[in-house]
């Protein structure tokens, strides 16, 4: 029973620990413990020092230091290990004791056996058997118990040994913390020596303090000299020395403190790699005992488990035991059940079968019975049909077909007495009528399969449709009565044209040729319909009606067919009224649909109505305006109702429109539309003449719409080329090219909306024969409205009736009686039909009811007879599960009895295993609370570090003062610093911690701070030159106290060159009060010219409020007008200030999937790739993306004509994406657009636009100056754009183009413009041809080849005009050599091109090796014209001849001989690095200016 090995062995961490303490013994002799302080004792003094401090245990070598802390980590090692060791036997020795120990089980087994030997005398057979086992197993158990006595008396001696051992451990612990006390008295020595070399310290500032006082009192001993000449040179001499003196004194202090700070930063290296190891090693430790403590409480709660699972399962048992004994019963009974069941189903199915037999007797009696009936109905059957063919031998009939006549009498039914009625057909319906005496007219309807049978006739046609058929019935004596009155009303049938199909856009019109589409002038003033072209192959396509398409028109447009008013006596379009409207509850338009609901008046007063509710448009929440999708919704939500099919006309009407139906059925009767037309009605003569605030159309329009509108919205064929019109010019144009006919009554609508072109509709409400008045947007003015109108229309005679007028009566035919004798035999023959068919009925009854008495009875004797097998089955089936059940009750009392007798073993040997547990528990705490201890000097330990470093950091601080640039981020200079701390965390988050970081360095000469990133950047030399001002940015200047004056200077110097950027404009928008800024944000609304303008200015309103109003200011009052809103704009720098930079971030928006709008254009997505494919465009930009378009409103291509929501969308892309940050200027470029980039650097250039200005550039002198196929804006501009983009989505208008939606957004949201009419050539202004060497883009060209041409024909101008253009000619991106010289700092070529920053990204890494003479240091992409602007910025000159290196060399790639010999002479023989083939020829320069160029390509060398 000895311990086993693994006890016997340390810790894993004692290896760990070991060496650590070896570690630290070497590092304490090598002398870099934190008692350097006693470097300042003599010898003599510090050798009894030490050996009283660390004990004779140690020898003693001159200066080397053994830190206190050394000796404290050994002794804590030392007693952690023996502790370790002895709780490892002990736990070892209790576990073996505990393993040899018997469960009780006698115990367990004695309650089961007094239970058994307790029970009745009537036990079973099984049970005495298992109380006779039960007895044996007593004995057994008996004979167990006596040996786990002997097996606990060996367990006590084990026990007693180890706690014998377990003293010995304990004493050694106690002299472990005596030592652990000594070395604790050590330290707190050690700390007072750290504390005399603190004052040591203290004396050396004294020093350099007095240093510095005499240096001040020899300039005043040099002041005082020059008093008299005579004491001058004497003076001199005494100043000279004592100045030696000072400087001898100030370097030797210099030197003292840097020894000092050098030494504070070997202390905190040292305290930081010690503390590291010791944290290290605590950490092990406590890894360890917290490993113990985990598994002794595992050990813990796995026997806590132990004993509560086997309780648990000995309470299960028992209670399994006490459950099967009742199941045994509960079988028992449900035997005994089951027997009794099967033999009342025995019975029962006996009874079924005789009553199965009686049934099937009744049956064949009921049987009998009906089939005498069944002859009886038969003679019935016959007479009636006797009758039926006797009528119709002498009457006949005379169809009208496609005719629904009126009603001269209640429809009969004519219900048949036997025979079996079919009328689903209207020549059975006609047929029906002729079998029945009485019968003049039928009609049918082919809707609900209906035929209706009148007893009075009329010649009064109602409607015509071809779901219709009526008949004229009567004798054949009265044939050509019946064909007058079918004649009479077949003249009232009107003439309704057929509907015509023409051609879409892009479909074949060879065999219509007519064309549906049309192009509009912005205004809709002005519509071209689209013609039919015949092309060479045979092929006729629909395209706009233009110059440029080609092929032979074979036809035009449709022609909208106008109708007629009707003759007199054809039948008319009836007056019945559906009207509807839709309504946004939750504004201003619902209050004006709840004041008509309350007054019930408009849309209330019509035959029918209904109200839909709301739709999903934010831009114009009232009106059809823009709303063409969502009332497409709303009128498909009226096809599914079906409530339209009711009526003749259905009504469209609007909340804010006040609305008379009753003046609308005047209308249409004075209109005398044909029944049956398919009809819309043009209802005011302005644009194109139908106005959604009352829409009419037939019944037969709305339905025909239902069914061929689809085509309007399939693909290829939705009306999107107009999506500034709304959903009336939607419907218009739709229901025409549809084939629906009009009629026109300008008297229907005045509407307010069409202003000055519309006479009177502007004024009151004062005609009587208006039907709608258009728009009133609050029911006060919707009530006053209403009420004018009301009197015009009394005054006019045209009031609303009272009551409503009852509908004439239709006028009855007058039919002859005939029939004679016929008619009576028919009638009698009825009559007997009748008389015996009523005789049959109680027998017919009699027998019906006998056959199903039969049927029930039979049912009954069925199911009894199912019933009792279906129960004999149950109980034999329940028999066998009693049985088993029986059985299953036996097995599970066997096995509970087994259960609780193991159960109650299990119980007793985890009880006792889990006081070892508990005290195995009590031991690891311990431990970890140790372990804990020493984890927490690790952490003081390396607090004291970072103390340490914070002292050196400090130190180095004094000595330094730094300057802060709030707002500017200066130019990279000099090396890039990267210093990191040595023990604490580096945090430079502000501005005041980057300053501070630079300052407590000494190499740091200037740090740069970017709020967008956190970014702090250190550089070791300082910059006059800023690249940015922006409050995101914070430089300063750091250097020592004497550099104060130098830094100041350049400080004033640097804020010179800010620029002055106009402060942001924040106006008002309209409905907004404008009292504090006096200034409108809403752009002036033009006429379409845009030579007349209405302003909005801000004037006083009612009630005090002062907002923006749309109207010019009367003459000579100037009170009214506070102000209104001007664009400004931004002039051009003044020299010295810092310029926005020419980086350029440009992208286009491509709908990559999308077919050409016209067959002979090519596709955007082609254009976009000829541009990659050629390099040009965008890609000569700094940098350019793709984005992909959206859901364009334009047709095929992504112009910014009528797309705005489509490119608020694409600037969200720009937004997203992010680079548009790190470029100065952002340029939308349209795919079919030229573009220079490289002209427009020149023309930015020219423009001296102040850096940091929010400025978009104004491109071409027409209309409003802002035309979209090149759209150029600042970042500046941009991050204001995005930062209050919401309030142009809410307040400017989204009809337009995007052009001059971003125009007007910009200028309302306080961004500036400058101006450069020169920037863009578009054909939209006539001004095209690509002929110009200064324009930067040239737009529209649609086809590749066009495209292509255009590039090279600007090209060609530039290479063909004077000087001045010829650097503009394109250039691919030429690679830039920067090589920098071992002598001097230089200026220096960073990557991106372009004179100003990169936004507001960090800048760049700086930090490059210093190369040899002429190496290559870095290589940065640009076309040639940004070499030129970084040369004319640094003043660059051709190099001399003298063999001197140049401090930076900048090298255009070319292959000339003056190139090779520039190289050679400047280094050394030795060509500078080569670059590709093919760049176009280049220009030297010489002093910054254009020089003569060069016979052949050359890589010219310059110098600054």
């Amino acid at each position: 029973l000895r311990p086993p090995p693994s006890a016997l062995r340390p810790p894993p961490s004692a290896g760990r620990s070991a060496r650590s303490i070896d570690r630290s013994v070497r590092q304490a002799m090598e002398g870099q413990g934190p008692a350097r302080d006693l470097m300042g004792m003599e010898e003599q003094e510090r050798k009894p020092f030490l050996a009283q401090s660390l004990g004779e245990g140690l020898s003693y070598q001159p200066r080397r230091r053994f830190p206190v802390w050394a000796a404290l980590l050994a002794s804590a090692a030392a007693l952690t290990l023996l502790l370790a060791g002895t709780l490892r036997a002990a736990a070892t020795t209790n576990d073996g004791g505990a393993a040899g120990a018997t469960p009780g089980a006698a115990r367990a087994s004695l309650p089961r056996a007094q239970f058994l030997a307790e029970a009745p005398q009537e036990q079973s057979a099984q049970d005495r058997t298992i109380v006779e086992t039960a007895k044996q197993l007593t004995g057994q158990v008996h004979d167990m118990t006596a040996a786990i006595a002997a097996d606990q008396d060996k367990a006590k001696e084990l026990a007693d040994k180890a706690a014998d051992e377990m003293k010995a451990s304990k004493a050694k612990v106690k002299a472990a913390n005596k030592e652990l006390n000594a070395a604790k008295e050590s330290k707190a020595k050690a700390e007072a020596m750290q504390r005399e070399a603190a004052r040591e310290i203290a004396k050396a500032k004294a020093i350099l303090a007095k240093s510095a006082a005499s240096a001040e009192h020899a300039a005043g001993v040099r002041k005082d000299g020059r008093a008299g000449l005579a004491d001058s040179q004497e003076l001199s001499g005494s100043a000279s020395q004592l100045r030696d003196r000072t400087d001898r004194e100030r370097k030797e202090a210099q030197r003292v403190k840097e020894k000092e700070i050098a030494a504070l930063v070997d202390e905190a290296k040292y305290l930081k790699g010690q503390a590291e190891d010791d944290r290290a090693t605590a950490d092990a430790a406590l890894k360890v005992a917290k490993s113990k403590l985990d598994s002794a409480q595992g050990e813990v709660d796995k026997q806590t488990k132990i004993y509560d699972g086997a309780t648990d399962r000995l309470a299960e048992a028992k209670a399994s035991e006490k459950k099967a004994a009742a199941d045994a019963r509960k079988a028992k009974l449900a035997k005994e059940h089951a027997e009794h069941e099967e033999k009342i189903g025995t019975t029962d199915k006996a009874q079924g079968s005789d009553a199965l037999s009686a049934g099937k007797a009744d049956a064949a009696k009921a049987k009998a019975a009906q089939e005498q009936v069944d002859k009886d109905v038969a003679k019935v059957t016959a007479l009636e049909e006797q009758a039926m063919h006797k009528s119709t031998s002498h009457r006949t009939c005379v169809d009208v077909p496609g005719v629904r006549l009126h009603e001269a009498s209640e429809a009969h039914d004519f219900a048949p007495i036997a025979v079996e009625r079919d009328v689903s057909t209207a020549a059975k319906c006609t047929e029906w009528c002729k079998q029945h005496e009485g019968c003049v007219q039928a009609t049918f309807s082919a809707g609900n399969s209906g035929c209706y049978l009148f007893t009075k006739a009329t010649t009064e046609a109602w409607q015509w449709s071809d779901a219709y058929s009526a008949s004229f019935c009567g004798d054949t004596k009265e044939k050509h009565h019946l064909t007058e009155m079918a004649k009479t009303v077949s003249s009232q049938k009107p003439v309704v044209p057929e509907v015509v199909e023409c051609g879409w856009t892009g479909d074949d019109c060879s065999q219509s040729k007519c064309c549906n589409g049309a192009s509009c002038s912005w205004d809709f003033k002005d519509c071209k319909g689209f013609s039919c072209y015949q092309q060479e192959g045979g092929a006729a396509q629909c395209m706009e009606t233009a110059s440029w398409n080609t092929g032979v028109v074979i036809g035009g447009p449709r022609e909208v067919r106008k109708l007629a008013k009707s003759e007199e006596g054809v039948t008319l379009q009836g007056t019945s009224l559906f009207c509807f409207m839709v309504v946004n509850w939750k504004g201003d338009e619902g209050a004006v649909a709840n004041n008509i609901k309350e007054k019930q008046l408009g849309i209330y007063q019509c035959d029918a109505h209904t109200i839909l509710s709301g739709w999903e448009v934010s831009k114009t929440p009232w009106a059809t305006y823009i709303n063409a999708e969502a009332f497409l919704k709303h009128w498909q939500s009226l096809q599914q109702s079906k409530q339209y099919l009711d009526h003749d006309w259905t009504v469209k009407t609007e909340a804010d429109t006040v609305f008379f139906p009753h003046m609308l059925k005047m209308h249409l009767a004075s209109l005398r539309t044909p029944q049956g037309a398919k009809v819309y009605l043009k209802n005011i003569n302005y644009k194109y003449q139908f106005q959604g605030a009352l829409e009419v159309l037939t019944r037969e329009a709305v339905d025909h719409y239902f069914q061929k509108g689809g085509e309007c919205e399939s693909a290829g064929k939705m009306l999107k080329s107009h999506p500034k019109a709304g959903e009336d010019f939607y419907m218009k144009t739709c229901l025409e090219s549809i084939g629906v006919d009009t009629q026109e009554d300008f008297a229907l609508l005045h509407d307010k909306i069409c202003g000055t072109d519309c006479p009177g509709n502007d004024g009151p409400c004062s005609d009587g024969w208006v039907v709608a008045y258009h728009f009133y947007r609050d029911a006060d003015s919707w009530n006053t409205c209403h009420a004018e109108a009301v009197k015009a229309q009394t005054a006019a005679g045209h009031a609303k009736p009272s009551t409503p007028e009852a509908a004439a009566e239709p006028k009855e035919e007058a039919m002859q009686i005939t029939g004679g004798e016929d008619a009576a035999k028919v009638t009698d023959l009825l009559k007997q039909a009748a008389d015996l068919h009523d005789q049959l009925a109680p027998s017919a009854s009699k027998a019906k009811t006998m056959s199903q008495n039969a049927k029930d009875d039979i049912d009954a004797a069925t199911h009894k007879i199912h019933d009792a097998l279906q129960r004999i089955s149950i109980a034999k089936d329940n028999q066998t599960k009693a049985e088993a059940l029986a059985q299953d009750a036996a097995e599970r009392m066997d096995k509970a009895q087994g259960i609780e007798n193991s159960s109650q073993q299990i119980a007793d040997t985890a009880s006792k295993a889990k006081v070892q547990d508990v005290k195995e528990l009590d031991a690891a705490k311990e431990a970890y609370a140790k372990a804990s201890d020493a984890v927490e000097q690790a952490k003081k330990e390396i607090q004291a570090a970072i103390d340490a470093e914070d002292q050196q950091l400090s130190e180095v601080a004094s000595g330094r003062v730094c300057l802060s640039l709030p707002g500017v981020r200066m130019e990279s200079a000099g090396e890039t610093l990267s210093p990191k701390p040595i023990v604490k965390e580096l945090d430079t988050a502000t501005p005041q911690k980057c300053m501070d970081w630079c300052r407590e360095h000494a190499d740091c000469r200037q740090s740069v701070f970017s709020a967008g990133n956190k970014g702090c950047y250190l550089f070791s030399q300082m910059t006059g030159q800023p690249t940015e001002f922006k409050d995101t940015f914070n430089s300063s200047f750091c250097g020592d106290v004497s550099d104060s004056d130098d830094m100041l200077k350049v400080l004033k110097d640097v804020f010179k060159m800010k620029p002055w950027v106009p402060p942001l404009r924040q106006c008002a928008w309209a409905g907004e009060d404008c009292s504090q800024s006096k200034c409108c944000a809403n752009a002036p609304v033009p006429n379409w010219h845009f030579t007349e303008f209405k302003w909005y200015q801000c004037k006083p309103q009612a009630n005090n409020f002062q907002g923006c109003a749309l109207e010019p200011a009367p003459a000579g009052s100037d009170y009214t007008k506070l102000s209104n809103m001007v664009a400004r704009e931004v002039p051009k720098a003044p020299e010295g200030v810092l310029l926005q930079g020419t980086s350029l971030f440009c992208f286009a928006v491509v709908c990559w999937d999308r077919p050409p709008k016209e067959g002979f254009w090519d596709s955007e997505a082609a254009l976009a790739n000829n541009i990659k494919k050629t390099g040009r465009s965008i890609m000569g930009c700094e940098g350019h993306a793709f984005f992909q378009g959206g859901a364009l409103n334009g047709g095929g291509d992504a112009s910014s004509i009528n797309n705005i929501d489509s490119f608020i969308g694409a600037w969200e892309q720009v937004r997203n994406d992010g680079t548009y940050l790190k470029h100065d200027w952002t340029i939308k470029v349209d795919a079919d657009a030229v573009f220079f980039p490289e002209r427009l650097r020149a023309h930015i250039r020219d423009l001296r636009t102040p850096q940091g200005s929010r400025v978009y550039l104004r491109n071409i002198a027409f209309k409003f100056q802002f035309l979209g196929a090149l759209e150029v804006f600042t970042k500046e501009a941009l991050e204001r754009y995005f930062e209050a983009s919401d309030q142009c989505t809410k307040h400017v208008g989204h009809e337009g183009g995007e052009d001059y939606y971003m125009l007007a957004c910009m200028d309302g949201i306080g961004v500036d413009h400058q101006t450069d009419f020169k920037l863009l050539n578009d054909k939209y202004a006539a001004t095209g041809n690509c002929h110009d060497p200064w324009v930067v883009g040239f737009h529209f060209y649609k086809k590749i080849s066009s495209w292509n041409k255009c590039h090279d024909d600007a090209e060609a101008a530039a290479r063909n005009a004077n000087m001045k253009f010829q650097w503009l000619i394109s250039q691919r991106p030429t690679h830039i050599a920067v090589m920098r010289s071992d002598e001097g700092d230089g200026g220096r070529l960073t990557a991106g091109g372009g004179g100003g920053g990169g936004g507001g990204q960090a800048p760049a890494d700086q930090a490059a090796a210093e190369a040899k003479p002429c190496a290559v240091a870095e290589k940065a992409s640009f076309s040639f014209r940004a070499l030129l602007r970084r040369a004319s910025s640094h003043s660059l000159r051709r190099p001399p001849a003298a063999p001197q290196l140049p401090s930076l060399l900048l090298g255009v790639r070319g292959s000339g001989p003056r190139l090779r010999a520039a190289q050679e002479t400047a280094c050394g023989g030795k060509a500078a690095v080569g670059a590709p083939r093919g760049v176009a020829p280049a220009a030297e320069v010489e002093g910054g200016k254009q020089a003569t160029e060069p016979e052949e390509e050359e890589e010219v060398v310059y110098s600054v």
